[in-house]
């Protein structure tokens, strides 16, 4: 007669970070509605043609979002003064984070005249892979469990009759976000221009999955 046992099994595995996502903002506050539409188009077009001379195309930089609104500041406690209108410019580019390309949006960046704030979104380029990849890892390690303690009781581990996931792994973005400063000492010592260099591992991150699995054995 065949008997059941249930196993928990975890897997564990790091996640490479190849693709780096630059989330760029431009804001600025003037005196009326015309002019913060003009300035808002006069600094995206210098931000742009920073891109381009280091060999971006010019539709590589995405807007994300754009918004004029009014302005206000505190005028005392308990009233606010209009202080004009506020542009709002989000933008994005992604490029290899593996070879030069990272490093050239930076010294972009680094070069413009209007000074944009930006932040690094580091992530996996292939998550399902690294889903699959966790999955068997965690697979692996049940199984592992189930001929042991099957072994320890005499008997033979036959085959699995039920698995269930509890992780939400087909939701996460597996990514690493790195403010501008963070970024530039990640970045630029990690690649290089002569040749193309290893992906970004960071030593704590990683992808985790448990699983809890079924057995038949006899």
């Amino acid at each position: 007669m065949e008997e059941i046992i249930t196993v928990v099994g975890k897997g564990k595995v790091p996640v490479t970070l190849d693709i780096a996502r630059f989330e760029i903002e431009l804001r600025d506050v003037f005196p009326a509605y015309n002019m913060a539409v003009r300035e808002v188009d006069r600094q995206t077009e210098i931000l742009r043609q920073s891109l381009v001379a280091l060999g971006f195309e010019p539709d590589e930089l995405k807007t994300n979002s754009l918004s004029i609104q009014p302005y206000y500041g505190i005028k005392d406690t308990s009233s606010q003064s209009f202080n004009g209108y506020e542009f709002k410019h989000l933008l994005s580019i992604e490029v290899a984070a593996c070879d030069s390309m990272a490093d050239k949006v930076l010294e972009a960046l680094d070069a413009c005249s209007v000074q944009p704030k930006f932040e690094v979104v580091l992530k996996s380029k292939d998550t399902e892979s690294l889903i699959e990849a966790v999955l068997k890892n965690a697979m692996n390690d049940a199984k592992i469990k189930a001929i042991a303690l099957t072994k320890a009781d005499g008997k033979c581990l036959l085959k699995v009759v039920r698995i269930v996931c509890k992780d939400t792994l087909g939701d996460a973005d597996f990514s690493f976000r790195l403010s501008d400063i963070e970024a530039k000492a990640i970045i630029r010592k990690s690649c290089c221009t002569d040749e193309l260099c290893p992906a970004f591992v960071f030593e704590d991150f990683f992808a985790e999955a448990t699983i809890h699995t079924s057995w038949t054995f006899g």
